[in-house]
């Protein structure tokens, strides 16, 4: 007979308490600029490390006054500074990766580089911040250079956006094609992988399998769709389309063969468009 009560017997000698276990975040370290509107630099970074379990820390770059109507005033932090705030974080917490944005002058991306190199970095992701959404020029063509030589071989992804790949390779990209050709450039000047971001082209749509997550370039405006199986999802595009498509598309690869159904409008969603910039 067994007893019911297992704590009434005496715990082995060999038994040791095992302290508990704290769950192992993610430190990752954002090295831009600060943007007072929230919507971009060290605070969107935060927002986002904090909505993917991760633990954010930051060296601010430069401080800069701006809203959704544009940039009004940009003050970069000594290069001093910047490589003290960096050693602070990597010499008591640790760092697992970092993410790179606005660098306003070249001693600040050579702080940076140096810092990379130093302490050993390997997961970086380098978003090369030139132009703000409201199409501020926010550094100058040295440091463009700069970045590139020093900074892109330490990536292991950079991330302009159009007009930001546009600049580096002194060409108007407009086309998912030019998009893709930009790509190829900047991995020829040392970027180990790219990643172009054009969200704000409006000729480019893309397709996403809502089953085995295949993605295929599109080409017309319409707004988010729900399929009802497994058919491409259209992104979401700024102005929305009064229309319904009567037929869903299959998957590019065909996952689940004949799976086209009708598609339909998502539900309303809450949004928030703080400011004046509507549309942004």
């Amino acid at each position: 007979m067994t007893d019911a009560h297992p704590a009434s017997h005496p715990a082995p000698s060999s038994y040791v308490l095992a302290a508990p276990r704290h769950p192992h975040y993610v430190r990752v370290l954002s090295i831009a600029g600060s943007d007072s509107g929230g919507g971009a630099g060290i605070q969107a970074d935060l927002k986002t490390f904090s909505a993917l379990g991760c633990y954010g820390m930051t060296a601010i770059t430069a401080i800069t006054a701006q809203n959704t109507q544009g940039v009004r005033a940009i003050h970069g932090i000594p290069a001093a500074m910047l490589g003290a705030q960096i050693d602070a974080v990597m010499q008591d917490i640790g760092v697992d990766a970092v993410k790179i944005g606005m660098l306003s002058t070249p001693d600040a991306v050579r702080v940076v580089a140096d810092s990379i190199r130093r302490y050993g970095v390997t997961q970086v992701v380098l978003d090369p911040v030139m132009v703000a959404t409201s199409g501020d020029r926010l550094i100058a063509e040295e440091t463009a250079q700069a970045l590139v030589q020093a900074l892109f071989p330490l990536a292991s992804l950079i991330t302009p956006n159009l007009d930001e790949a546009g600049w580096l390779i002194q060409q108007t990209l407009n086309t998912t094609e030019a998009m893709q050709a930009a790509a190829r450039q900047l991995q020829a000047m040392g970027a180990a992988n790219v990643l172009v971001k054009g969200g704000h082209l409006r000729a480019m749509r893309w397709l996403m399998c809502c089953s085995c997550k295949t993605v295929a370039p599109g080409s017309w405006p319409a707004r988010v769709l729900r399929p009802t199986t497994a058919t491409a999802r259209v992104a979401p595009c700024r102005r929305p389309l009064r229309r319904i498509w009567p037929r869903g598309l299959p998957c590019p690869r065909r996952c689940k063969p004949g799976a086209t159904t009708s598609w339909g409008p998502l539900p309303p969603v809450p949004t928030f468009t703080p400011g004046k910039a509507r549309g942004r």
